[in-house]
């Protein structure tokens, strides 16, 4: 027959593993808001930064940065 130090044991490390579970869900969430949020951050920037490099190419070609600077938007 099973002692009640078996049932004891069985029940903590039960009640263990669902927290660690529980735990690992709710952290994993939190990393996952924090990049979202890190990600809408930086995307101004890699806009401006793809800006300079289009730009820096448009000079590099002898275009005239003013004009360039006037041109209608894509939706490329």
């Amino acid at each position: 027959m099973i002692g009640p130090l078996f049932w004891k044991t069985w029940g903590s490390l039960w009640v263990v593993l669902m927290l660690t579970y529980v735990l690992s869900g709710f952290i994993n969430a939190q990393l996952q808001a924090l990049d979202a949020r890190q990600a809408a951050m930086e995307r101004p920037w890699r806009i401006v930064e793809s800006l300079a490099i289009e730009a820096e190419r448009f000079a590099d070609r002898g275009g005239d940065l003013r004009v360039w600077s006037r041109l209608p938007e894509t939706n490329a």
